[in-house]
């Protein structure tokens, strides 16, 4: 009777879906778009319907010391790179447990279902011991490349004392694991396809059904004498935060979000996060943008957002961060690492997420504001209202129109001058066109950075030269490289004067390593002949690809290449352009550069690792 019962509610629900839309048969290649979901397609009531069925599969005891307790972004998730570069001297007030003991517990509960059954949500729980109750509660959502672990949720509730945490596991069967993942009725291959019907249905879009699962965590959680259902947050890893917008913009139990590493607004945007946009048919795109992109959610989120976002990543672009921002009914604070993509690479800022928790759910110290911004002849200005000291301020300064993953930041520490920070922009380049912002950090490690600032002034005629003519950022050193994301396998060091050296974690593996401090622009293949670049393999010989990348890692990204046998010693080696071949995802485009990026790939790097000189244009 319930499988009969529910069969003719799904029925029900898609045709009111379908009715509420305006979406049947001849209205889809109408000329007007669909407009996002109305909130009636999030109702919960029919998932509600499933009893529970708590199914727990193991208990545990865990101390509550913070102490080597790993970085909760990595734990159970494969896209989030660890950031091992540039430590900075930024001091964080550690806050402490006052009680000694976590339970862990791994279960599954019934999240909704259909006619072929029920779906089995996996979950794990750390909730604080010898203590009592009830605690605000943390629901945690992994990476694409992660799943919910009782490791996941013990990091998140050991960096937030007093917090109770939940993981939630919505990749289940298609991101396959040994570990007890969700098992899902309601996603499967099927609906998949469905996501090219020009449908304007929620119901084709796999999040959908995660995000209305994990909202019966939340109705589950509300039963637990633990919980305190009045203080619910979500925390969000990659493309976990976009759960955790999802999730915010449809459930008011939602009161704070905390991303790491994840934004949406993904409209004219090309990062990786964008594939959508290239489904075919055409149609499509607007569909999915109107209905699947959590920004559409953003003006009906009552929770307090703040964004930790890498300045530079190939998924999550910065201007569609801030559009969503913007959108925002409350203004969201954010944190931008400069140089960094996905977590890799850029200086070391602190992650203020146990402090903006405790802001919002325990009405503890806010976080810093910015008052004022302006850039005047070379020179930054902001003033920054704290209700702490501030011991650290930084500018960020970007020359040039490069696209948002492949803009380079210089990293400029600010004085204090009066009631404002100041940072001088090096003279030699103040007459260029650019972008800013600064990044404010109070005592204990409460860390915000400002809007996003442009200044006036000429655009790059060829590309941007930095100290002694060289086309890289000699300056900045081992600040001006950053590895990819395949398991960081080099670490990245200065070795001496104008040059850097990359040494790998596990010699023989490939190796790639990027500077957005060199620009190309096309005017360069006519004025200069090429690039001379200095490399040295350090007592060994082997090949190395120099690769000049418009866009690195975007839908749209162009390559070429040159191949190149590295010496034992730094020698110089001239590069013309036509020795510049297609590489990998290269598009049809002729060999007519702009380049924003310098990527240096070693298929085997062998353990005496990579120096890299100087490199200049090639003129004779």
């Amino acid at each position: 009777m319930i499988m009969k019962n529910m069969f003719k509610w799904m029925i029900v629900l898609c045709s009111a879906v379908f009715a509420a839309m305006g979406c049947y048969g001849s209205t889809l290649m109408s000329a007007h778009l669909p407009q996002p979901v109305d909130t009636t397609t999030w109702d919960l009531t029919s998932w509600q319907e499933w009893p529970f069925d708590y199914e727990e599969l193991g208990v545990r005891t865990a101390p509550a010391s913070t102490g080597n307790a790993g970085d909760w972004t990595s734990i159970g998730d494969s896209w989030v790179a660890k950031n091992d570069s540039q430590a900075q001297s930024i001091k964080v007030r550690n806050i402490t447990a006052d009680f000694d003991n976590f339970k862990v517990t791994d279960f599954y509960i019934t999240g909704g279902g259909n006619e072929n059954g029920p779906n089995r949500v996996f979950c794990a729980s750390a909730v604080p011991q010898d203590i009592s109750g009830p605690f605000p509660v943390l629901f945690v959502f992994h990476g694409g490349g992660g799943h919910a672990s009782g490791a996941l949720a013990l990091s998140v509730a050991r960096k937030n004392p007093g917090f109770a945490a939940v993981a939630v596991d919505y990749n289940g069967q298609f991101r396959p694991s040994k570990s007890p993942v969700s098992k899902w009725v309601t996603v499967t291959q099927e609906l998949k396809a469905r996501k090219l019907d020009l449908i304007p249905n929620p119901l084709n879009f796999p999040m959908y059904h995660f995000a209305q699962a994990s909202r019966r965590v939340l109705d589950w959680t509300d039963e637990q004498p633990w919980a305190d259902k009045n203080r619910y947050g979500a925390v969000g890893i990659s493309y976990g935060g976009w759960m955790s917008f999802f999730i915010a913009g449809n459930d008011e139990r939602i009161k704070s979000v905390y991303t790491a590493v994840s934004a949406a607004g993904t409209e004219g945007m090309r990062g990786r996060a964008c594939q959508p946009h290239d489904w075919q048919p055409s149609e499509q795109a607007p569909i999915w943008i109107a209905h699947a992109d959590p920004a559409v959610y953003a003006q009906r989120t009552q929770a307090k957002v703040y964004m930790k976002l890498a300045a530079n990543d190939r998924f999550f672009w910065v201007d569609g961060a801030k559009r969503q921002r913007d959108a925002l009914i409350y203004q969201a604070q954010w944190q931008l690492t400069p140089n960094s993509d996905h977590g890799n690479g850029g200086p070391q800022l602190p992650d203020p997420s146990a402090f903006w928790h405790r802001a919002i759910h325990m009405n503890e110290t806010a976080f810093p504001s910015f008052t004022q911004l302006r850039c005047v002849d070379n020179a930054a200005e902001a003033k920054i209202k704290s209700p702490k000291p501030l011991q650290a301020v930084y500018l960020a300064w970007a020359p040039g129109d490069a696209v948002s993953v492949a803009r380079y930041y210089l990293w400029i520490k600010a004085d204090k001058n009066g009631e404002s920070w100041t940072a001088q922009i090096p003279p030699e380049l103040k007459r260029l066109k650019g972008s800013y912002y600064f990044t404010a950090i109070d005592e204990d490690g409460r860390s915000v950075t400002s809007d996003l600032m442009t200044t006036e002034g000429a655009e790059i005629e060829e590309s941007l030269v930095w100290q002694d003519g060289c086309l890289w950022d000699l300056a900045s050193g081992a600040a001006a490289w950053r590895g990819d994301l395949a398991g960081d396998r080099a670490k990245i060091e200065n070795a001496a004067k104008d040059t850097v050296t990359f040494t790998p974690t596990k010699p023989g593996k490939r190796v790639a390593v990027l500077s957005n401090s060199f620009v190309v622009k096309q005017a360069a293949q006519t004025q200069h002949k090429g690039i001379r670049i200095e490399l040295g393999g350090n007592g060994k010989r082997f090949k190395t690809n120099v690769v000049l990348s418009r866009d690195y890692q975007s839908l749209d990204m162009q390559q070429f290449a040159a191949e190149i046998e590295v010496s034992e010693e730094v020698a110089s080696y001239e590069i013309p352009w036509d020795s510049f071949k297609k590489f990998e995802r290269s598009t049809n485009e002729a060999n007519n550069l702009p380049s924003n990026g310098l990527v240096l790939i070693t298929t085997s790097m062998p353990d005496s690792g990579l120096t890299v000189g100087r490199v200049d244009w090639l003129d004779h």
